[in-house]
């Protein structure tokens, strides 16, 4: 009880609790916001008596080749030391580079969602504090309302497929509740897999995979890119009939030349003619009878011809011998 009473006297902590709130910085540029923003809390809440030592404190957390340069300068308060590191380690971005960066950020083929989130949710942070700070109350306050439906509406369309769907289905109204749906989601469809891999798994155990068909792993642990089925020609013309007999494409096997039952059935196919298709190719009775007087004329005409010229010679001597005997 006395030891609480000690850490907390008045609202303000001790500086033992304020360097448990501080976390190890290891010189990143990117985590050097999140580093200051945990010192600022801090030191808001620490005691005044302890103000001058809080800047052993930090000193204390920094690790990497900028302690080591830090170390040669002396800083009078808190304020001093941040202005040094703001102005000599934090990343010279501005807020059109931000901008650019959250517009492409997409979740990689094996990036978990909190490692994306992250990456979004820190060129949101950036994008707040390259803010213009002439800028009055209440147009911060809206740039700042823009930037975080900004940043909502680029992590949603840039997950995968499968979560970009099931998110903008349920229509999260802040980042945090679709960070939230977006990991449940996640360990859902990771526990699927987990169950559906065992009719992966051959007679021995081995895991086999259905994409490059290679042994000891699954399709969504592949390297290689996943196949995509083209279509053969002979695919395309798998409708064509193919006759059993000669395995010839084009006919089936009672239409083969080499079955004797298709020919004679060809053979008599041929031969008939149906009444009706003989209705239209025979001609009339009437058109009968008229060629038939026609005939019968020209040959009595070419009889009468023949006779008013006398007989005609015959080509063969023996008959010419055997007309002049009769």
């Amino acid at each position: 009880m006395n030891n609480s009473e000690n850490k907390v006297s008045g609202g303000f902590i001790d500086i033992s609790l304020a360097e448990r709130m501080i976390n190890k910085y290891d010189g990143d540029k990117a985590n050097l916001h999140v580093f200051i923003d945990n010192c600022n809390k801090a030191f808001a809440l620490l005691n005044p008596v302890y103000k001058i030592a809080f800047v052993s404190v930090v000193l204390s957390k920094i690790k990497g080749n900028i302690r080591s340069t830090l170390l040669n300068r002396s800083f009078s308060s808190w304020e001093s030391l941040k202005e040094h590191l703001l102005e000599n380690y934090s990343e010279k971005r501005t807020f059109a580079q931000w901008q650019l960066e959250l517009n492409s950020c997409r979740q990689g083929q094996n990036e978990s969602i909190s490692k994306y989130s992250s990456r979004v949710e820190n060129c949101y942070i950036k994008l707040i504090k390259s803010l213009d700070s002439k800028l009055t109350k209440e147009v911060r306050e809206a740039n700042i309302e823009l930037l975080k439906r900004q940043a909502l509406n680029i992590f949603i369309s840039g997950l995968l497929p499968q979560l970009h769907i099931l998110l903008k289905s349920q229509k999260p109204s802040t980042f945090e509740d679709a960070v939230s749906i977006a990991i449940s989601e996640e360990q859902e469809i990771k526990s699927r897999q987990e169950m559906s891999t065992k009719q992966y798994y051959n007679n021995s155990g081995i895991k086999r995979c259905t994409n490059c068909n290679k042994l000891n792993h699954l399709a969504h642990q592949c390297r290689h890119p996943p196949m995509i089925r083209h279509i053969q020609p002979n695919q395309r013309n798998s409708n064509i009939p193919t006759c059993f007999r000669c395995h010839k494409k084009g006919h089936v096997a009672k239409e083969c030349w080499n079955n004797p039952n298709a020919n004679n059935r060809n053979n008599n196919r041929n031969n008939y003619q149906p009444s009706q298709n003989n209705r239209f190719n025979r001609p009339s009775n009437s058109w009968n009878t008229h060629n038939n007087r026609q005939i019968n004329n020209n040959r009595s005409n070419e009889n009468e011809h023949l006779n008013s010229n006398g007989p005609r010679p015959a080509a063969n001597p023996r008959t010419t011998k055997l007309i002049q005997a009769e």
